[in-house]
Order: C-alpha cells, then sequence, then structure tokens
C-alpha cells in the first residue's frame, strides 16, 4: 500500500501529458469553423463539469485538533463523441474518450465542524483552481453525518475559460476504517471560447454559454494509519461521468 501514492502520481503524469499534447494541437483560427451555438455549449459545458472542483470528502467533519488531509487526486472524465469531434474540427485531433485530470487536494478543519478545501493543477499556462466550504450540522457515533458543502472552480483551458458554482448535500456514516458517503448537488457553469484577435465566429454564433445540471455521486473512503484513499463515482445529468481516486495523507 505505500507504493500506492507513488502510482497514481506516474498515471497521472502519463496520462495527462498525453492528453494535453491532444488538446494543446488545436488551431484558434479553425474556430470560426463553428456552426452553431450547440457546439460552443458543448465545448464550453464539457470543459466546465470536467474540471469541476471534487472533494472526495465525506459529510464527517476534519476536526479542528489537526484535522488535516493533504494529497493529490486523479480524476478520470468521460467526454462525449461531440466533444471529440469538434476538437478534431479545431485541430486538436485524438482527443480521448476519457480525459485525466489530477490536482494537489486540501483539506483542513475548522471549529464549529466547518472544513475549507482547496484543489489546483498547473500546466503549460493552464490552471485550474477550486475552492470549497462544508458545513456539519449533524454526526455522531449512533447518527449517520450530514453536511452542506458550496465550492467554486475556474478553469483556464488553451481557449476556454469556465467556472462553476455546486451545491452540494451529502450523508455519509462512519465505521471502523471506511466512511462511506453519497450525495448530491446542483451545478451552474459558465464560460467563454478565448477568440483570436483579428479573429470571429459567425454573426449568429455568442463565445459566451452558461448552464446548469444535478449531478450524484458515490465514495468510500479507506483510512490505513495516516494514508486515506478515497475512490469516488460521479454522474451529471448532462451525461458527463467521471470516476476518481485521491490518495492523502489524514492527521
Amino acid at each position: 500500500m505505500k507504493n500506492t501514492g507513488w502510482v497514481l502520481v506516474f498515471v497521472a503524469a502519463l496520462g495527462f501529458s498525453e492528453s494535453a499534447h491532444a488538446l494543446s494541437s488545436y488551431s484558434a483560427t479553425a474556430l470560426g469553423a463553428l456552426s452553431n451555438q450547440d457546439q460552443v455549449d458543448t465545448l464550453v459545458g464539457t470543459m466546465a463539469l470536467g474540471t469541476n472542483h471534487r472533494a472526495y470528502e465525506p459529510a464527517t467533519s476534519l476536526g479542528a485538533v489537526i484535522g488535516l488531509d493533504i494529497g493529490f487526486d486523479l480524476a478520470l472524465i468521460r467526454v462525449s463523441s461531440d466533444f471529440q469531434n469538434l476538437m478534431t474540427a479545431v485541430g486538436a485531433a485524438g482527443v480521448p474518450n476519457t480525459l485525466p485530470l489530477p490536482r494537489i487536494n486540501l483539506h483542513k478543519g475548522l471549529p464549529g465542524r466547518v472544513d475549507l478545501g482547496f484543489s489546483w493543477v498547473g500546466y503549460q499556462g493552464n490552471s485550474v483552481y477550486g475552492i470549497e466550504a462544508k458545513f456539519t450540522p449533524l454526526e455522531g457515533p449512533a447518527v449517520p453525518a450530514i453536511a452542506i458543502r458550496g465550492a467554486y472552480t475556474f478553469s483556464k483551458i488553451y481557449f476556454m475559460d469556465t467556472g462553476t458554482f455546486t451545491f452540494d448535500a451529502l450523508i455519509s456514516k462512519k465505521l471502523a476504517i471506511i466512511d462511506p458517503y453519497l450525495g448530491f448537488g446542483y451545478i451552474y457553469y459558465s464560460g467563454n471560447l478565448i477568440v483570436p484577435t483579428g479573429q470571429s465566429l459567425a454573426p449568429t454564433i455568442s463565445a459566451a454559454s452558461s448552464g446548469g445540471t444535478g449531478r450524484f455521486f458515490i465514495g468510500l473512503p479507506l483510512k490505513l494509519g495516516f494514508l486515506k484513499l478515497t475512490p469516488e463515482w460521479e454522474s451529471t445529468f448532462s451525461k458527463i461521468s467521471n470516476i476518481g481516486l485521491k490518495a492523502s495523507l489524514a492527521l
């Protein structure tokens, strides 16, 4: 188990670099080939939902004595064939149907059963960062923990800027070394295609897009000493899903 973290780092770095190389081959001048607003909506919506901050944390609060969880996560984001075809149309051929996204992931418990979280990744001028706050009004040895959580994510990926606001309600029950959880939430997103100076989209197409979707997620944190491994599966009502794993040091 002690080598799990390094394996995850290696897989994340390899997959992310290959996918980033495919995305980076886009041609900004080819954005003018987009023919309708639905295509902009697909590009922006996929990127916004795909890069959305993920906590990989149960409803149970971390506590304020030390209450520190520091690690990294890797999400495998399933994208549609429409997104792949659009990326090919703008010159980024070879984008796979599953995009890996690794991130640094930090959480700190505060008094009053409040937790704060942060995630970040940066690569060749591109970046994704997220912040969150969680409040657990109910928890105890005889009852499940219930929490509400809000998060904001900003991403700048090549020719797209996106932002998301996420609101979740989740429940979990701590059982010895596991703390299974499930939750429901809503994601509001907005974003823009970055059209180069001197280039333009068709007159009937806006570079901006926004929308919202519900989501459902389940996770199973496993704590072995100070090491915590948290697999999580998420599906949105927009048919974008992902499975991920966080490896962290939990104190």
